[in-house]
């Protein structure tokens, strides 16, 4: 199973959205945020599971094609991560890493959250449609990445914040990582 996201140019954000929805995708939006809460700017993009490499194949090459691939920021494929840490990894292109995303039960961002994504280096967003906040953690050191979630989790149990979800991914293709950078260099730093 695959996680495919694709990203648009934001002066092609309505029409990509009509794209999507005429082709039956799955979008999302998201609020990205800093450590401290304060709103960066909002994402929208196609977030499709595929059940192989020729389904998420189809899927780039009919929105590559419907859209005009030039008015496309970003593609982005991800694998789940298994228990054992394991995962599929069918090739690598772009950009890869390790991510992990929690669901925090909150609605609002407290001293203890904000600590916590300081220290393990979270970036943090906000579904609009949902009360509960996603804390991203990113990792290129598969061992670094297994002793952070525990301390991660450790940490979140430690000061009673609640969560429901953890989700282990490995992005094996990222074609423009620094899409992401405004939001990911504020997770480090206090306002």
């Amino acid at each position: 199973m695959f996680e495919l996201h694709i990203t648009p140019e934001p002066d092609f954000l309505e029409d990509f959205i009509d794209i999507a929805t005429r082709l039956k995708l799955k979008l999302i939006s998201h609020d990205n945020l800093t450590i401290t809460g304060d709103f960066i700017y909002n994402e929208t993009m196609i977030a499709e599971k595929c059940k192989d490499l020729t389904e998420l194949n189809s899927k780039i090459e009919l929105i590559q094609r419907t859209a005009k691939n030039h008015n496309l920021l970003r593609i982005k494929v991800e694998s789940v991560v298994n228990d054992d840490f394991s995962c599929k990894i069918p090739y690598k292109m772009g950009s890869q890493y390790f991510e992990v995303h929690i669901d925090i039960l909150t609605n609002e961002i407290t001293n203890n959250i904000s600590w916590i994504c300081e220290n393990f280096k979270c970036a943090i967003s906000k579904n609009p449609d949902k009360d509960t906040f996603m804390l991203t953690h990113r990792n290129t050191d598969k061992e670094d990445y297994k002793i952070n979630i525990s301390s991660f989790i450790k940490e979140l149990n430690k000061y009673n914040i609640s969560y429901t979800r953890v989700l282990k991914e490995y992005c094996f293709l990222d074609d423009n990582i620094e899409v992401d950078s405004p939001w990911l260099c504020t997770y480090f730093k206090k306002n």
